[in-house]
């Protein structure tokens, strides 16, 4: 077993090197959170404009991801009363990250590359550190493991963690996010909370390193992410397993008070570039860059969170079901218990009731890698039992846990090729493309609506109401030969909904199970759109002021699609191009006739956008 855990642990390594190199290597790292991380570095070495990070000269190769994201910041960015541009992210990442940049800034004069702090010696220095701290991160929870199993399963709980979550991603993906150095990073503190904790129980005196290699780590966990700090709850509630542990525990902190204060000033030291930053660009020492931003602490998430299809973690890391079950081990967690249970609710609980708790840009919920180091634990604790059991249940087990494996990395390879964006996905979709390598129509409404009908199958009553908008009076009708038909519909810029919906009162006849087909033609003139802001073709029944029913489906990258067996990718927009879009609803238990349906059109990014022929039909 020791040869095969070790030869294991290594392939999860060398498989994912082979998926950085078919898929990962080409991922350009400086966008969205990673850049506003990283962007400390370059203020600071290259253009000196902390507090102006949108000046750059225009002669320094600047690629357009990080022109695109200055110029953000210039028009939208956080705007201190003094006029500086503050930068929403701390700088914890980029003290982690200036090793790393350091060594492109010298590699870029060497090799003759721009030095501009965006060209390809520091892309792949950045990609480098993540890889790293993934092996920083496996040292510790390695040591942390063996203080429960045996190597051999502490290399395969490393191995399956590696393959199995989204750590994977993060890993080999996309670098340059806070959450591989937060996860070794916690794996550091959960490791020098045992080693001070081990002087404890063997009345020796505590070491001073131990007590600042504390501090350092718990400081710049919080600095990078302030809501990290209810993990460092590891170190009260470690061995607490009665009342009397609990005495024992808080006499033996009162008694290492000096540890504890250098500690917490080892924590504080971290922060003074932080605050210095805040102080010298906003006058204050504490500045709230999360303006607007906000928790909603009704539970209302927490399930999809955990579940969901848009970024749930347990949607796409689903092996860590069983560090879950792991917890259930109460006998061999012993000190662990009641930590590990208590930090995993309150950490989820205040995650998930972040506003944007499906945590965009990633894959998967990637607040949870920080817990990961805390996680492996049990997870280590399964695994053994496993491999101990040898009977039914340990070929159920390794069936779930190679589905698992499968299905992170197919996950990965859908994501990276644009079949899959998992902060925008449903189960629906998801199932659909368990076994397929690209999507298609059918596969891309499973994410706006309910399982579509085979049309081919059904009966076609009749058309209930249209619209072909040939009216040349109203502002905001206008003529275009690719059209094909003399006028259409042009939602002025800024509004948010087309200005002539549809209204049919349902006629005598109608009934649940039956069908209502809307349709369209469209012309997207936007690339690029924001996936949450494409327009959308809408139908809404209404009995009274009450909604019974309500459909929607994004328009701009199904154009022209309908009955296509084209490959679609999630968010590849059609442009400049006239074409149907067809959906279908099935009517509802509530439904009678004289229900009002409406056709609309929801311009949710507010662009102009043509529209014409809207059409309700009648199916069974």
């Amino acid at each position: 077993m020791r040869l095969f855990s070790r030869i294991f642990f290594i392939a999860a390594l060398i498989i994912g090197f082979v998926y950085t190199f078919f898929y990962g290597y080409d991922k350009y790292t400086f966008y969205g959170d990673a850049v506003g991380y990283y962007s400390y570095l370059p203020s600071i070495f290259i253009y000196d404009n902390l507090g102006k990070v949108d000046s750059i000269p225009t002669n320094m190769q600047i690629p357009s991801d990080v022109e695109w994201a200055m110029k953000y910041q210039r028009e939208a960015g956080l705007k201190s009363e003094s006029g500086h541009i503050i930068n929403q992210y701390t700088c914890g990442m980029a003290i982690l990250e200036w090793p790393f940049f350091m060594m492109a800034h010298a590699s870029a004069k060497i090799l003759d590359q721009p030095v501009n702090a965006y060209s390809w010696p520091y892309d792949y220095s950045i990609k480098l550190s993540s890889f790293v701290y993934l092996l920083l991160g496996f040292f510790f929870t390695y040591r942390i493991l063996r203080r429960k199993v045996s190597s051999p399963i502490a290399l395969i709980t490393l191995a399956l963690l590696l393959l199995g979550s989204n750590l994977f991603w993060f890993s080999f993906e996309q670098a340059g996010m806070s959450h591989i150095p937060m996860f070794f990073l916690y794996a550091t503190f959960i490791w020098f909370t045992l080693k001070i904790h081990d002087a404890w129980k063997q009345g020796l005196n505590f070491s001073w390193l131990h007590f600042i290699a504390l501090g350092v780590s718990s400081g710049m966990m919080v600095l990078i992410r302030p809501s990290d700090i209810i993990l460092l709850l590891i170190f009260p509630l470690f061995g607490l397993t009665n009342l009397q542990t609990l005495q024992q525990k808080w006499k033996w902190m009162q008694q290492s008070w000096k540890g504890i204060l250098l500690a917490a000033i080892c924590a504080f030291v971290v922060w003074i570039p932080q605050l210095w930053y805040w102080k010298t660009f906003t006058g204050h020492w504490f500045f709230d860059s999360y303006k607007g931003q906000s928790f909603d602490w009704s539970f209302k998430h927490y399930l999809d969170g955990l579940f969901g299809g848009s970024n749930g973690w347990l949607m796409y890391s689903p092996l860590m079901i069983l560090s879950l079950f792991g917890l259930l081990l109460r006998e061999k967690l012993k000190n662990w218990v009641p930590g590990i249970p208590i930090i995993f609710v309150l950490y989820t609980f205040i995650i998930y009731s972040w506003w944007c708790y499906f945590y965009i840009n990633g894959f998967g919920s990637r607040p949870m890698i920080h817990m990961y180091a805390l996680l492996a634990i049990p997870l280590s604790l399964v695994i053994e039992w496993l491999f101990a059991k040898r009977n039914w249940m340990t070929w159920l087990l390794g069936i779930f846990i190679l589905l698992s494996l499968w299905l992170n990395i197919h996950f990965s390879i859908l994501q990276h090729e644009g079949f899959l964006i998992t902060e925008n996905s449903s189960l629906r979709y998801n199932l659909s493309m368990l076994f397929k390598s690209q999507s298609r129509i059918d596969q891309i409404l499973l994410l706006d609506l309910d399982p579509q009908p085979d049309e081919s199958t059904m009966q076609f009553k009749r058309v209930l109401t249209y619209s072909d908008y040939n009216d040349s009076v109203k502002n905001y009708f206008r003529s275009d030969v690719m059209n094909g038909s003399p006028y259409f519909i042009r939602i002025p810029e800024g509004d948010e909904f087309g200005p002539e919906m549809i209204r049919y009162s349902l006629p005598e006849g109608v009934k649940e199970g039956q069908w209502l087909k809307c349709s369209g033609r469209f012309l997207n003139r936007i690339a690029n759109l924001d996936t949450y802001m494409s327009p959308k073709l809408v139908l809404e029944i209404k009995l009274g002021q009450e909604s019974i029913a309500w459909q929607g489906t994004r328009i701009a990258n199904k154009i022209g699609k309908r009955n296509s067996r084209d490959i679609l990718q999630q968010n590849k927009e059609v442009v400049n191009q006239w074409g149907e879009v067809s959906f279908f609803v099935q009517l509802p238990a509530k439904v009678k006739p004289g229900d009002e349906c409406q056709l609309k059109i929801w311009n949710l990014n507010r662009y102009a956008f043509d529209y014409d022929d809207l059409k309700i039909e009648w199916w069974q």
